[in-house]
């Protein structure tokens, strides 16, 4: 949350609070932000509902809740009004008010103008200030509530502003802004007792203008109870007729809102138009855009206009400098020559004549052909090292090229001053035929009356600016280079980013708009509901409760439904993940409604998980059940809490036979080598929380999440470029990704871990899926059957719960539930039941020697297990080097007492022998190997019937590793000796179909009909390589595919699964030879036709028979 200003007290040390902010104000009277960016900033600060109340005007509000509903947050429409006092003038804030209501308009100023800036103001009042009794009324005809603004204004003092509140009291004043941001906690106590004395609700309000302003609050904390008073005040003052209670308190569900985006929303009003245009990308790419290439353009003109100019005068001076201090030196030889003259050291003719030889000598330069010359004041030449021809001459009438007497000007630049510069025309050192601008110093040495000068060429000054300005001019090129693409990359990222929040924003409008169409057609009252509010409610649902829609706009739905807490599991359904596919998560029960009149009436809701826009949401549909207890008969109340169960059972009961895959996400990978450092970039990259490390091999070794790098490298200190499989978290919970999502939440659970790994069988795992995703808030009768299994310690308490599956079986097949649902659940149930009976024995028999899985195979394997039907298992393990009589005495007791504990429990022994106390079915992973490699290679047609049963097998218990590894066996083989398909398409080809003349279906009749259709798909399963065991998940595959037509897929689905339900209600206890109705007859007429036409099909396509 970004950095707020923050106020609000009153209450108790934790009391729930609510944030709000009643008193804002944008550039429409005197704030700084438009209506639709004050309304984004309250958003990003967390408020749950906000009003805008600019003085005297409402001209903002419409803009204001428009985008208040697309960023999830409640509006209340408001407005500030100037109003006369006994105290003076003062502020009213009107709340919930019918914004074109005339009487109210009437008392604003008359003439809106604008502002040459742009920003909204308030024209003069020309009509008055109103009083405040007669603003009051005004806002109570507009059906909205008065309260009064920062009372402490209008003075410090308790007693006027008591006496006050007794006048406005009976004007019908409903409350005033105790909750203020400039307030302390005095001030705000000394305002909350005044209210309570008066009977007055209390409003919070920041008034907020402008960012950094002292006093003025972004958020304001108000108790959840001051927030349900204010709420109720402005309900009873709204349109319509009186509430029955003045309070509807719910503070547990008014909670401060984590993030926003959570709280309640409101609709635009009715005659709002819905097709608003967006704000485009542009404007703000400009405001980024033009303050950047100003700063560029800046930046050139300083460098070209102001830098370099000084540069070159800098350039300048200091060459200047030079030729001063060198001429300097040149005196101090004269100096040191005048001396010795003076001293009698030497004649004066003599120091002459060697000072000149002494500077005639002297260089300096780059070149070393710079020098200086000497002249008198005549001026005559008394020496110069390259024009000796004018030495001893009178030189007032030389000039230079440009006509001017240069030694002229030398004399008349050292007559007054005794120094100075002089610019001209000279030739370049020693060459007499280049002419060139120079600049000499000058000085006069008086005690022999000489002009002592040097000079700079000024082309050397020149060459030495253009090639410092070229460098200069070159770093500009670069900076300015360097900052457009700066500024091109952020207007990039700001279209990307404005062109998303678009996209959100018309993907958020196009949705709530379709789904309140859909809810305006509904026949029943509908409800959308978002952060537990009401956000919008059909005409229906309206005349069903009395209320107005801005008044259902101040409710949550846990005030309106009874008891709470089956209310509540609308909001654990909102925060529920939603499905990758159509159908998404849903709820059903009955509760009570609570009208505006305050009557009861009994209702039936269903809900169902929506996505609006990019916010979770629910669909609520409200049926009235008029049912009168005097008018019903016993049978007629039977029938209906049998309805009531039955829809109970079945809501809550198909989310948990949904697959968990939906919910789980993709992971990306990285090796178990790979430093920390690559991962968690690779992590920001993706933008996930989570990486699957494996190793080279592509096995999956653990998982390493954010919390781990943070927990065990960054607190710790550790190195960055440490390998990330010193911190993963391993070993993981895999999980066949055909898991439903109650058996992965048992399975959590029962490891005590939050995540799991999905992979299909054979296959590496790829999704991850968290507990958080799949739960809900109330338990089911299906996950308790799993956590009982998992904890049991008995046979007899395993064989309880196997009884209480069958029956909570009987209850979804009657509900009618689709038979692939209902043995899905049932096969999952007994896994928890094997592996329940596996750690009873292990506990006596000590831990495995070895790694090992217990089969399922056939019907179970298939996961179309019928209640009652015979054991079909196996057992393999992988001999771990030790004693191997050892080992086998082991797995051979505990799958001797496996079986034996599983006819315990209501699953009777297979009377052909297929059963892991078998020693043809119990065995090490070699031997396992051998004789399916053997079976497939060299196919019995004597043995096919075994082989068969054992191609449908799956882990129901230890390492699913085993059975991974087996079943890639399997597809080895096959694919080395197609010639298998063949030999096992003429055995499923000898099978008879059963006749389609008894009018009643034998138990034994529809097992062959169910092992036929089964047996064909399953020879195209092998075929396609398809790692599914079950027969709906290998069609599935088999029509993804495309190996079996859509038509023909679906056609053979719906008659297996005709078969199986009908297998499954003689299983329950249904009378075997019962007559057949006449929907009965037809389906099983439609699955004979199917397993006949798969029958021939295998023929054409396997055998090269005619169809």
């Amino acid at each position: 949350m970004p950095a707020m200003a923050l106020a609000g007290m009153g209450g108790n040390m934790g009391e729930q609070t609510i944030r709000v902010n009643f008193h804002v104000h944008s550039t429409l009277s005197d704030g700084e932000l438009p209506p639709e960016i004050l309304a984004r900033r309250l958003a990003e600060s967390g408020v749950a509902y906000a009003a805008l109340t600019d003085h005297d005007t409402v001209r903002g509000c419409a803009a204001f809740r428009e985008a208040l509903q697309r960023l999830g947050v409640g509006c209340i429409d408001g407005l500030e009004l100037t109003a006369a006092t006994s105290l003076g003038t003062a502020h009213l804030l009107a709340y919930g008010m019918d914004m074109a209501d005339a009487g109210l308009l009437a008392l604003l100023p008359l003439a809106p103008t604008r502002d040459p800036a742009g920003e909204g103001r308030s024209g003069p009042r020309s009509n008055g200030i109103p009083p405040v009794g007669q603003a009051i009324a005004a806002i109570h005809q507009a059906g909205g509530a008065a309260f009064l603004a920062h009372p402490l204004t209008l003075g410090q003092e308790e007693e006027p502003l008591d006496r006050l509140l007794a006048e406005l009291a009976p004007l019908g004043l409903d409350g005033i802004e105790a909750f203020y941001g400039a307030y302390g906690e005095v001030e705000t106590a000394r305002l909350l007792a005044l209210a309570d004395r008066h009977g007055l609700a209390v409003s919070a309000g920041g008034d907020f203008h402008h960012f950094g302003a002292p006093g003025q609050a972004e958020v304001m904390l108000m108790p959840a109870r001051r927030w349900v008073a204010f709420r109720d005040s402005l309900l009873r003052r709204s349109r319509g007729t009186p509430l029955a209670s003045a309070s509807l308190e719910a503070p547990d569900a008014l909670a401060t809102p984590e993030a926003p985006g959570t709280s309640p929303v409101s609709s635009p009003p009715a005659d709002r138009p819905t097709d608003r245009p967006l704000p485009l990308p542009g404007r703000n790419i400009a405001r980024i855009l033009v303050p950047a290439v100003t700063a560029v353009v800046l930046f050139i003109v300083s460098l070209f206009g102001l830098i370099i100019p000084r540069v070159e005068a800098m350039m300048l001076g200091q060459k200047k400098e030079a030729i001063k201090e060198l001429t300097d030196s040149a005196i101090s030889i004269l100096v040191e020559y005048e001396r010795q003259a003076v001293a009698g050291v030497m004649p004066a003719e003599r120091a002459r004549t060697e000072a000149v030889a002494r500077l005639r000598d002297l260089r300096y330069g780059s070149e070393n052909k710079d020098y200086f010359w000497i002249t008198d004041m005549l001026p005559r030449m008394v020496m110069h090292p390259y024009r000796t021809d004018l030495e001893g001459k009178d030189l007032t009438g030389f000039r230079d090229e440009a006509g001017l007497a240069i030694f002229v000007e030398f004399v008349n630049a050292v007559r007054d001053k005794d120094d100075g510069y002089v610019e001209y025309l000279w030739q370049w050192k020693d060459d007499q035929s280049r002419i060139v601008p120079k600049l000499s110093f000058v000085k006069r040495f008086a005690p022999w009356n000489w002009v002592i000068g040097t000079g700079i060429y000024l082309e050397d000054v020149l060459a030495e600016i253009a090639a410092l300005s070229s460098r200069l001019v070159l770093l500009s090129l670069v900076i300015s280079a360097v900052l457009t693409l700066l500024v091109v990359q952020m207007a990039r990222q700001t279209m990307k980013v404005e062109q998303a929040k678009l996209a959100a924003e018309l993907t958020l409008r196009e949705s709530r708009e379709r789904y309140r169409a859909l809810a305006d057609a509904a026949t029943d009252g509908t409800v959308i509901v978002s952060g537990g509010a009401c956000t919008f409610a059909n005409e229906t649902f309206l005349r069903m409760t009395g209320y107005a829609e801005k008044e259902v706009q101040l409710l949550r739905a846990t005030e309106l439904l009874e008891p709470r807490d089956q209310a509540e599991r609308f909001t654990d359904l909102v925060a529920s993940r939603p499905s990758e596919g159509p159908d998404q998560p849903s709820l059903s029960i009955e509760c009570w409604l609570t009208k505006r009149s305050g009557e009861r009436v009994e209702v039936a809701v269903s809900g169902t998980r929506i996505n609006i826009g990019i916010r979770p949401g629910a669909v609520l549909s409200v049926k009235e059940l008029r049912f009168s207890p005097d008018d019903e008969s016993g049978a007629d109340r039977e029938e209906r809490r049998y309805q009531r169960l039955a829809a109970r059972l079945v809501a809550e009961t198909a989310w948990l036979a949904r697959p968990a895959l939906p919910l789980a996400v993709e992971l990306p990978r990285c090796l178990s080598g790979d430093p920390v450092r690559l991962a968690a970039a690779r992590m920001e990259g993706r933008r996930s929380g989570a990486l699957l490390v494996t190793d080279s091999a592509g096995r999956s070794l653990g998982l390493v999440t954010a919390d781990d790098i943070a927990g065990r490298l960054v607190a710790v200190g550790g190195d960055p470029e440490s390998a990330v499989g010193a911190i993963m978290t391993a070993p993981l919970l895999c999980l066949d990704a055909g898991v439903s999502a109650a058996a992965a939440l048992v399975a959590m659970r029962g490891r005590g871990v939050d995540r799991a790994l999905l992979a299909n069988p054979g296959c590496p795992p790829q999704r991850l899926v968290r507990a958080a995703d799949l739960a809900l808030a109330q338990a089911d009768a299906f996950p308790a059957l799993h956590a009982a299994a998992a904890t049991a310690q008995s046979t007899a308490a395993l064989a309880e719960l196997a009884s209480r599956a069958a029956d909570r079986l009987g209850q979804l097949a009657e509900l009618g539930l689709r038979p692939r649902i209902v043995l899905r659940l049932h096969a999952e149930i007994q896994d928890a039941i094997i592996q329940g009976l596996a750690r009873l024995i292990s506990q006596d028999l000590g831990e495995a020697p070895a790694e090992w899985a217990f089969l399922a195979l056939g019907s179970l394997g298939r996961q179309e297990y019928l209640p009652g039907s015979d054991q079909d298992n196996a057992l393999v393990w992988r001999p771990a080097g030790g004693d191997p009589a050892a080992e086998r005495s082991w797995f051979v007791a505990l799958a001797t007492r496996l079986c034996a504990g599983l006819e315990a429990v209501g699953q009777p022994r297979c009377p052909g022998g297929v059963m892991a106390l078998n020693p043809l079915w119990n065995g090490p992973f070699a031997e396992w190997q051998a004789r399916l490699e053997h079976g497939i290679g060299e196919p019995e047609p004597a043995r096919l019937l075994d082989l068969s049963i054992l191609l449908d097998f799956r882990c129901a218990a230890g390492s699913s590793r085993l059975t991974d590894e087996l079943r890639a066996v399997v597809q080895a083989a096959i694919g080395r000796n197609p010639a298998f398909l063949t030999h096992l398409a003429a055995a499923e080809r000898q099978k008879k179909l059963p006749s389609n003349q008894p009018r009643s279906a034998h138990g034994a009749c529809l097992k062959d009909l169910g092992a036929i259709l089964g047996g064909c798909v399953r020879l195209y399963a092998l075929q396609a390589g398809c790692r599914a065991t079950g027969t709906f998940e290998r069609l599935d595959e088999l029509m993804e595919s495309g190996r079996l037509k859509p038509e023909t897929g679906s056609s053979v689905l719906e008659a297996f699964e005709a078969v199986l339900a009908m297998r499954l209600e003689r299983s329950l206890g249904r009378p075997d030879q019962r007559p057949l109705s006449a929907r009965e007859e037809a389906l099983l007429a439609f699955a004979l036709e199917q397993a006949g036409l798969i029958h021939k099909l295998i023929g054409y396509d396997f055998l090269g028979q005619a169809l």
